[in-house]
């Protein structure tokens, strides 16, 4: 791993991952009750559970299975959230289970700047 991807691992690993996901699960059309379940996998890893309700909202645990569970590389992640990749070209990099038109729509919508 280059050093410069290491910087950007741990960069992310210190802010929020969640908000991504929370503000995309609404812009991706997520109906209300859905439960996203997000894994991301290597050096950062973790999971994101996200429920729609009113407002999509990060949750300790989802209140039942999931309508679509994401697993990326956390790395693929930071680069989507932070609009730095294509996502038709990292499609491939994801695995969606589920409710696989969302999971299309949410992964298409990730990216969130500020």
């Amino acid at each position: 791993m280059r050093t410069s991807q290491l910087s950007l691992l741990v960069m992310f690993a210190s802010l929020s991952w969640a908000a991504p996901l929370q503000a995309q699960s609404v812009k991706a059309g997520a109906p209300q009750g859905s439960r996203v379940h997000l894994v991301l996998t290597g050096p950062a890893a973790r999971t994101i559970d996200v429920e729609v309700d009113e407002r999509a909202a990060v949750v300790d645990e989802l209140s039942g299975p999931p309508t679509l569970t994401v697993t990326m590389p956390a790395g693929v992640f930071a680069r989507l959230a932070g609009g730095r990749a294509d996502p038709e070209t990292m499609r491939d990099q994801a695995t969606v289970e589920g409710d696989v038109e969302l999971g299309e729509r949410l992964i298409a919508n990730l990216g969130y700047t500020i």
